[in-house]
């Protein structure tokens, strides 16, 4: 019998506000606070009913995440 693989789920690359503090462990409130700050790049989507009007949409890059939390690390308290 032949094997049948089943496909991995895609993994999201751009994560929204609530999913990017979940991914780092952090309240909704703290990642909102770090994005305004400039401490965390963000990328910004059109919205389709407000095309017309500055971006709306914010994602957060994975690999932005993680480039974060890299610079983060230290070595005790």
């Amino acid at each position: 019998m032949k094997e049948t693989r089943q496909a991995e789920p895609l993994q999201p690359r751009l994560l929204d506000t609530k999913q990017a503090a979940a991914y780092l462990s952090i309240s909704y409130w703290s990642l909102r606070s770090m994005v305004k700050q400039g401490h965390i790049p963000v990328v910004n989507l059109p919205s389709k009913k407000y095309l017309s009007k500055p971006f709306r949409r914010v994602r957060i890059d994975k690999s932005d995440l993680d480039a974060w939390l890299d610079t983060r690390k230290g070595v005790g308290l």
